[in-house]
């Protein structure tokens, strides 16, 4: 094994090492602010939170502390891998570094404060099949394959630590679910439609599959618009509806929204430190700096501008699972 390999070997090992010194005994307000700066690490957030956000999660991390209960966070991931990500619909490194730097400070806050951490990935990936043309092989790939590396890491944290993932077809009669949004969509006013979509086409148009549930890869211009547009109207009123009706779950009570976009009102944390973008949007590589590796997310749709990629056999828990056998390493 050369050098490079072996270093790369290394990274991949530490991965896993999780654990943290127990910091000193702290109580009351003062550990409820330890906390808030464990989750709010500057060098992990995507979005500064405001005053009256930061007021607000403190005082349910104080009122957790009372009543003895684990800080709970809700993690409203995306729950699969966009098309055009190379190694799609397969889970791949930017998915491994994001849990290593999130469950890091989940095991953090749990070594000073004895009912842990609970924290809950919740994504909305069956509904892509309905307005973003995603098989329903692909969906569950990724819900299988984000499962095992949730299972890999619960392994390797102190028992104070739950990590869990809860998709939204949990919540809803999906069929009837999508029947509800259908007749709003028939019923939306034409100007308001196309206000959205003159929004919101570039994005639907990056995340919308052409060759999915349906076949678009030979459809006329005409054909790709409407269906673009329809994606776009049953995705607003979708989020809408789930936004209320599942508000209770994802920030009422004790719990703590959290997501890796910069998205407001949620505890908005970077996938990776050099990163913005979302782990599901993109694949993970390696990039050496300084003697050391650093993890790097890059979008599917520019993965092929990356120069001197070299993939790097390695061998851990993690190559049980489609593609993580080896790691790209940017020369």
């Amino acid at each position: 094994m050369n050098t490079q390999n072996t270093q790369v070997q290394q990274f991949v090992d530490k991965l896993l090492n999780l654990d943290a010194q127990p910091g000193q005994p702290l109580a009351g307000d003062e550990l409820a602010w330890r906390i808030w700066k464990i989750l709010t690490d500057e060098q992990r957030l995507a979005r500064r939170p405001d005053d009256k956000f930061r007021e607000a999660i403190l005082a349910k991390i104080k009122k957790s502390i009372e009543q003895e209960q684990p800080i709970t966070l809700i993690d409203t991931a995306g729950g699969f891998k966009n098309y055009a990500a190379p190694n799609a619909p397969h889970v791949d490194w930017s998915e491994v570094f994001m849990l290593n730097k999130l469950v890091k400070q989940c095991v953090k806050v749990a070594s000073i404060y004895k009912p842990g951490v609970w924290l809950e990935f919740s994504g909305d990936s069956c509904m892509l099949t309905f307005f973003d043309n995603y098989p329903k092989e692909a969906i569950d790939t990724y819900a299988r394959e984000f499962g095992q590396l949730l299972s890999i890491f619960q392994k390797h944290v102190p028992a104070n630590v739950k990590l869990t993932k809860k998709d939204v077809d949990e919540f809803y009669d999906i069929p009837k679910f999508q029947e509800r949004i259908e007749k709003l969509a028939d019923q939306m006013p034409r100007a308001e439609i196309e206000a959205l979509v003159k929004k919101n086409r570039l994005k639907a148009r990056h995340n919308f599959m052409l060759k999915g549930v349906k076949d678009y890869s030979a459809a006329s211009e005409q054909e790709l618009d409407a269906a673009l547009e329809r994606s776009v109207v049953l995705d607003h009123i979708y989020i809408d509806i789930d936004i209320a009706e599942r508000f209770e779950y994802i920030e009422g009570g004790l719990h703590i929204p959290l997501i890796q976009t910069a998205i407001p009102g949620c505890i908005a944390l970077k996938s990776v430190n050099t990163s913005k973008l979302a782990f599901w949007l993109g694949s993970g590589y390696l990039r050496p700096a300084s003697g050391k590796l650093i993890p790097y997310i890059q979008h599917g749709q520019t993965w092929s501008e990356l120069k001197n990629l070299e993939y790097c056999e390695v061998e851990s828990p993690f190559s049980v699972i489609d593609g993580l056998d080896k790691i790209p390493v940017q020369e």
